[in-house]
């Protein structure tokens, strides 16, 4: 069997894969919400997104096992993500036995699917290190870009640090000494100037006593209202959310009644995000121990309590979605900063 060499860029293209599908799936809703749900087609015929869906990833297959170049893992990311999103939109009629699309629990499990590849992402990237070989491999295929573009200074830069970590074997040898040689013949992009500048000022950033104190501030926030994110839909739920004082009285009498062992799940799960949260801010943000807490209370967030927030408020709970990812990858970023040549 053929050894597989892992990109190191396996988990950049898997969340732009996911963010794309998000993208797609969103942009969907809404526009059928604003058209009143309209059908494509007549005579009996309904020609469903999905088809679309179907297309889009086609489409990116046919890109990836044509095309060699860097910028085709990033076609086939993206696209893919675009008719994966359009497809796994309407997994409620193939669930239900009247082809229902709104199916109630359609929305947790598209969400538990878009999560799961998130985090296989990193079990990839985390399953062990990369190896001097798959550095290699990752070298060459950015040294392909040189064959068909001209290369520049950034693009070199990239391809000696992987090189560097290749290990000493006659082949890295020979390969670092032919990029060693190659001088930049063309000067970045504005893009890859501008992309190049944020990154920098994006490390020194993370590296800011007052950006880690920042980042804690916004975890414990965050944990904060995930729990009134889940009270508020248990109140709701059960008839507690009425501005009508009486009926909020008399809902909040039986909401204890009403939670079952899922409900206490949520309410257990978003108490100990806020504990871990806390314990990160005391500790420190800008120690390993207490980032390594700040993330684990993010990961509650979008491993227990977005998936109830999604069952009870279907697609608008998408907001929860867009305001964990970015926290926690920037977490998980600022840990590996810290964390840099020290056991994890």
């Amino acid at each position: 069997m053929p050894q597989l060499a892992r990109s190191t860029d396996v988990i950049a293209l898997v969340d732009a894969f996911v963010v794309s599908a998000i993208t797609s799936l969103m942009a969907v809703r809404l526009y059928l919400f604003l058209a009143g749900y309209p059908q494509v087609g007549g005579g009996g015929l309904h020609i469903a997104h999905m088809i679309w869906g179907g297309l889009l990833m086609l489409a990116a297959l046919i890109v990836a096992v044509s095309f060699i170049s860097v910028a085709a893992h990033w076609i086939t990311a993206l696209v893919g993500g675009l008719g994966f999103g359009l497809f796994i939109d309407e997994i409620g009629k193939f669930l239900t036995s009247d082809n229902n699309y709104f199916f109630r629990p359609a929305p947790v499990l598209i969400y538990v699917i878009l999560m799961a590849l998130f985090f296989l992402a990193r079990a990839i990237a985390r399953r062990r290190d990369f190896s001097e070989g798959e550095y290699l491999a990752n070298a060459i295929d950015l040294l392909k870009e040189a064959a068909l573009n001209d290369l520049d200074s950034r693009e070199r830069g990239d391809i000696l640090q992987l090189l560097g970590r290749a290990g000493d074997a006659p082949l890295a040898q020979r390969i670092r000494a032919l990029t060693e040689s190659l001088e930049p013949t063309k000067a970045p992009s504005g893009l890859q100037r501008a992309w190049g500048a944020f990154d920098q000022r994006y490390e020194r950033l993370t590296r800011s006593p007052s950006f880690s104190r920042a980042l804690g501030a916004v975890v414990l926030s965050g944990s904060v209202l995930a729990l009134a994110e889940t009270l508020a839909v248990l109140l709701v739920r059960d008839g507690a959310g009425s501005w009508d004082p009486a009926q909020f009285l008399s809902g909040a009498r039986h909401f204890q009644a009403q939670l079952n062992f899922v409900a206490w799940v949520e309410l257990a799960a978003a108490v100990g995000s806020i504990a871990l949260a806390t314990g990160g801010c005391v500790i420190g943000p800008r120690r390993p121990r207490g980032l390594r807490m700040l993330d684990r209370a993010v990961l509650i967030w979008i491993l227990f309590v977005q998936p109830f927030a999604f069952y009870e408020a279907q697609f608008f709970a998408s907001v929860g979605v867009a305001f964990s990812l970015p926290v926690l990858a920037v977490v998980q970023y600022s840990l590996r900063q810290e964390t840099r040549g020290k056991p994890m």
